[in-house]
């Protein structure tokens, strides 16, 4: 990543730590000019990202009180149930994995369930900040759930304590969902804790999977938590189009599509 996109990154999480920052205060933060804090300002109030306030900057909220989870796990049902059932069938006993709160990678925890049922599997250890997803496995694997701010919208929990917490966890694998894919932005999610948990859970583990329906790629959202090429792998279901798979494996990506 470059000495750009790093100062972007770290500028937007420190405004979404303060919702406010003034120019000396940010090229403090950032260890640049004044001038470098001023077009960096220039250039993400262009792009919606801030708004450029009396000598400083505060950033543009994103409002998620629309997005519904119920509504959200509605959606390509049947994609979702075969993608989540493909990357649960990779699983192994006495993995310690991370599971986070998409609606496509709640499909893997419930084929997971019928996996522990059926004998294939007996021991797993299973962290994750999805409330629903530690309502689904407890009893049947170790389940830890990360504390936090409960987010009522997408049934999980997030903020810093959540962030503190998944610290010191290490994982033999995690997975994730995306609200976007695209070559140039990566992997997407709507919101800032959303993405800070996830890029410290890959921080922590071996290998991390995203999981996510044909209809996320080649769409943007507001903040990216990794780059295409950094996966271990994306598992997608078979409707997706070549095009598409011949686009981001020229990229780098890896897409598991049976």
């Amino acid at each position: 990543m470059s000495k750009v996109a790093n100062r972007r990154k770290l500028l937007l999480r420190i405004l979404g730590d303060r919702d406010a920052i003034l120019v000396e205060e940010a090229s403090a933060e950032l260890g640049v000019s004044d001038s470098t804090v001023r077009r960096l300002f220039a250039d993400l109030e262009a792009e919606g990202r801030i708004i450029r306030t009396h000598g400083g900057a505060r950033l543009t909220r994103v409002s998620t009180s629309s997005y519904s989870y119920r509504q959200a796990a509605a959606e390509h049902a049947e994609a979702k149930k075969q993608i989540g059932v493909a990357a649960a069938g990779t699983v192994k006993n006495g993995e310690r994995i991370f599971l986070d709160s998409g609606t496509t990678v709640l499909r893997l925890a419930e084929a997971l369930t019928v996996r522990f049922q059926t004998g294939e599997l007996d021991r797993l250890t299973v962290v994750t900040n999805s409330l629903v997803i530690h309502e689904r496995l407890a009893g049947n694997v170790e389940v830890i759930l990360l504390g936090g701010r409960v987010r009522l919208e997408r049934c999980d929990v997030s903020g810093p304590a959540a962030e503190r917490a998944v610290g010191i966890y290490h994982f033999d694998r995690a997975f994730f969902g995306a609200d976007a894919i695209s070559v140039k932005g990566g992997f997407m999610t709507t919101d800032e804790s959303t993405s800070r948990i996830n890029e410290l859970v890959i921080e922590n583990s071996e290998r991390f999977y995203v999981l996510a329906a044909p209809e996320k790629f080649s769409r943007n959202s507001f903040t990216t938590y990794a780059s295409i090429d950094a996966a271990s792998g994306i598992y997608t279901s078979p409707r997706i189009s070549g095009k598409l798979l011949r686009q981001y494996r020229t990229a780098g990506a890896k897409i598991f599509d049976k």
